[in-house]
């Protein structure tokens, strides 16, 4: 009798414990339920596996637009210190060519430095969410009824309590 008494209180517990994969969807749904138009008119499509993420800053666009920032101003010293090598002999030195590369490195230089400042700045500023992501496929209504297959990508909490940086 203890047994079966075991057996069933172990069934019930493995039933009523949801995967993380399910509270993701819920959020999700919940997420959309709030935010589409006509949510009675919602298909879900497809659900990718959820993916856990350490730190949802790298995936917004506002640090990804930094970070290309930052690369285009490293590229830019680069090859303005490629240009620079052509001017080894001194006379070339005073030519003007050689004065307008130096000063332009030297403001790739300084818009560096700066762009390191405000992506650090960023960083810092950022709250730091650990959580999930998935990409979910459904079919919606848009603004004239008709229905539309979108595509998102959702960053959820590691508590699963709501959808971040939407």
């Amino acid at each position: 009798m203890k047994n079966t008494l075991f057996y069933l209180v172990a069934v019930f517990l493995c039933t009523a414990c949801s995967t993380n994969e399910d509270k993701i969807k819920n959020t999700v749904e919940n997420y959309l339920k709030e935010n589409l138009d006509d949510f009675g008119r919602y298909e879900s499509v497809s659900w990718e596996e959820p993916q856990e993420i350490d730190s949802i800053v790298k995936y917004d666009w506002r640090y990804n637009a930094q970070i290309n920032n930052l690369n285009m101003c490293s590229k830019r010293i680069t090859d303005l210190e490629s240009n620079l090598k052509v001017y080894q002999d001194k006379r070339d030195t005073l030519s003007n060519n050689y004065k307008e590369l130096i000063s332009q490195k030297e403001d790739g230089i300084n818009r560096y430095g700066e762009a390191q400042k405000s992506l650090s700045d960023f960083c810092k500023n950022y709250p730091y969410v650990k959580g999930w992501s998935i990409k979910h496929s459904y079919r919606a209504p848009n603004k004239s009824g008709v229905l539309e297959l979108q595509k998102e990508t959702f960053y959820i909490t590691d508590d699963f309590s709501k959808i971040v940086n939407k």
